[in-house]
């Protein structure tokens, strides 16, 4: 009698060990929306400041730069290079499928072309693809889609 007491105390002393919460299955659903994501990294990129872009993009999408890096081959590219600018932007549309999110955005750019030194000024719809990472929305990619998708750019992203 004295052992089978003993067993149950045990077993319950490691059920109690045990807990009842499921562990984390993948990312969460972050709760802010991927608009502020797209908004800030385009908020960014209107005033020039890379660093802070940099905190709205994956790893993927910075081509596996750290963010020095990144910054650097943007100031190359975009400034440097082409005087890239962007104007103005809005949001579209937003579409949420779980963990990942579309978003939509018209964008007012001007560029030069290095060959001639013209400046050109379009208005591009582009669709930026997000992931849930770290509980934040983080742009994966981006297409240019609609009304203009022949603007080139140095790096194939805005």
């Amino acid at each position: 009698m004295k052992k089978l007491f003993l067993l149950i105390i045990v077993l319950l002393g490691l059920l109690g060990c045990y807990t009842s919460t499921k562990p984390e299955s993948g990312p969460k659903i972050p709760k802010t929306s991927p608009i502020h994501a797209v908004s800030g990294y385009l908020d960014a990129l209107k005033g020039k400041n890379f660093n802070k872009a940099y905190s709205y993009i994956s790893v993927l999408y910075a081509g596996n730069l750290d963010v020095e890096s990144w910054v650097l081959n943007m100031k190359k590219t975009l400034v440097d290079k082409s005087n890239w600018n962007l104007s103005n932007y809005r949001i579209e549309s937003v579409q949420i499928f779980g963990v990942q999110a579309y978003v939509t955005a018209e964008l007012d750019v001007s560029y030069r072309i290095p060959k001639n030194d013209e400046l050109v000024n379009k208005t591009v719809e582009v669709q930026y693809v997000l992931s849930s990472m770290d509980n934040k929305w983080k742009i994966n990619s981006d297409d240019l889609v609609g009304k203009d998708s022949e603007t080139p750019n140095a790096d194939n992203s805005f």
